[in-house]
């Protein structure tokens, strides 16, 4: 079971490294997380992700957001993200034993207002999503820097009973 949390319940730690294995995208290693909780472990942690949407835009079956990441209320989600993205790479380093550069990836492309969501293949692109989650898989490393890798997903909200 995945469970979506929100920034607040964000716990550095309940993250647990499994074994590092060769990065088949890159040159490197990369390692997956758990995210261990006292009653559940999911592989990878599930962020709801309520930026303010300016726009989204469905082009040849993919799906992109853009937001303004200046408005009071973008600037505190993409806070908590980079607080939350340098704890994990912080976390990582000091697990690990190891002096790396950290590289912020995901603070870099929120910071551009923009994002493509990942297509899973069962979904259809003819509903856009209304709501969204960034999945944190784990972190890819090479010989001298080290970030997270990371997915942004859409979904519906579930209506209130």
């Amino acid at each position: 079971m995945n469970v979506n949390l929100y920034t607040s319940q964000f716990i550095t730690d309940s993250v647990s490294w499994l074994d590092t294995k060769n990065n088949t995208i890159m040159s490197g290693d990369f390692t997956k997380l758990s995210y261990i909780l006292p009653h559940m472990t999911m592989n990878g942690i599930y962020l709801e992700f309520p930026v303010e949407l300016t726009k989204i835009e469905v082009i040849a079956d993919k799906t992109q957001i853009k937001f303004f990441p200046h408005t009071t209320s973008n600037i505190a989600i993409i806070r908590e993200f980079s607080k939350i993205e340098l704890k994990i790479l912080e976390n990582y380093i000091l697990t690990k034993q190891k002096h790396l550069n950290k590289v912020l990836l995901l603070s870099k492309q929120l910071a551009s207002g923009f994002m493509k969501v990942y297509k899973e293949n069962h979904l259809s692109s003819a509903n856009p999503p209304d709501t969204f989650c960034v999945k944190i898989s784990g972190v890819w490393e090479t010989q001298a820097d080290c970030g997270l890798t990371y997915k942004l997903f859409g979904g519906t909200s579930v209506p209130t009973l």
